[in-house]
């Protein structure tokens, strides 16, 4: 990502930064932003925060969004990003155009340290599944596809499920019979 701009989040009120290829560091006084610019990247990469589920507590008080929007280079391709939080829900844009979170994520993939991150050590399996999920996307793309044709059969496995086993034999027992 070459640079972004973000308006309205926490304490952030609109910043501009300018980053570099390779490592970049955020360095200042304690609550000066730092996490919520860091945030922010992750906002912008993920479509959600790291931090919390919670909009509203990432909303700078007194406004009615937030909005953060970047620019992220990938092999020669140029692509805008565009994520808009208000307390009515959530907009991704991708080039100016509205798309759903699944054809949002994995335009830019960031990898995010903090203390918050003990959740994938210490929290349900789930956080673990899913940080490993995110790695193996960024590192081979068709991963995110194979996972969502997963995920899908996974689903329709636990509707038969649901169904009972009743539902499983029945087609079956026409099968033998005919």
């Amino acid at each position: 990502m070459e640079d972004f701009d973000i308006a309205d989040l926490r304490n952030l009120r609109h910043v501009r930064v300018g980053l570099g290829p390779g490592l970049n560091v955020f360095a200042g006084r304690n609550a000066q932003g730092k996490t919520s610019l860091l945030e922010g990247v992750a906002l912008l990469a993920r479509g959600r925060s790291f931090r919390t589920d919670e909009v509203r507590t990432l909303i700078r008080r007194g406004t009615s969004g937030l909005r953060a929007r970047g620019t992220a280079r990938h092999e020669g391709h140029t692509t805008e990003l565009e994520v808009e939080l208000t307390p009515q829900g959530r907009r991704l844009r991708v080039d100016g155009r509205e798309v759903p979170p699944r054809a949002y994520q994995g335009r830019l993939e960031v990898i995010v340290y903090s203390t918050e991150r003990l959740k994938v050590i210490r929290g349900p399996m789930r956080e673990r599944r899913q940080y490993v999920d995110r790695a193996a996307a960024a590192l081979w793309p068709a991963y995110r596809q194979a996972l969502r044709d997963y995920e899908r059969v996974v689903q329709q496995r636990n509707a038969l499920l649901e169904m009972g086993v009743s539902a499983l034999r029945a087609p079956l027992h026409r099968r033998r019979a005919g």
